[in-house]
């Protein structure tokens, strides 16, 4: 599956949730502009810096199974707030698996960046890029708002 096809989803996703929330109803921060890599030891100091209530890391998954579908969360039990990080991840899951995308699972992952953030955190994933209907619903313009304007919903 092409790399970049989770990228320009992601930053396509970021901007709309930038331009939903254009009355700053959410401090939302992003660690990236534009197509710039941030090694994670300084992504986990930036987001410890900035002390925020979440944190959201946003992607699209892939799969060997074309029919493995939905969105998922992970969250670590490691971190300190894997309490709200789980609450946050079950109404972030919950909001966005609605008519257009399956409801996937929460799960624990050891990820680096989850294990070591000293704040709420999840990876999102929006579906899977080796699923036909999650592509398609990931990659246009409908899905894309929909998708952020639950994200946004949610978070409020």
């Amino acid at each position: 599956m092409d790399g970049k096809l989770e990228k320009h989803i992601g930053e396509s996703s970021t901007n709309k949730l930038k331009a939903l929330n254009s009355k700053e109803e959410v401090k939302i921060i992003f660690l990236r502009n534009g197509d710039t890599f941030v090694e994670i030891a300084d992504r986990v100091k930036q987001i410890n810096d900035i002390k925020p209530s979440l944190i959201i890391s946003l992607h699209v998954n892939a799969s060997k199974n074309t029919e493995a579908n939905g969105v998922y969360a992970y969250v670590n039990n490691q971190n300190n707030h894997y309490a709200k990080s789980l609450e946050a991840a079950n109404i972030l899951v919950d909001q966005l698996s609605k008519d257009n995308i399956a409801q996937g699972k929460i799960q624990d992952a050891n990820f680096l960046i989850l294990k070591n953030l000293k704040c709420p955190a999840m990876v999102l994933e929006v579906g899977f890029l080796t699923n036909d209907r999650d592509r398609e619903y990931s990659r246009n313009e409908n899905g894309q708002n929909e998708m952020t304007a639950r994200i946004l919903e949610a978070i409020k």
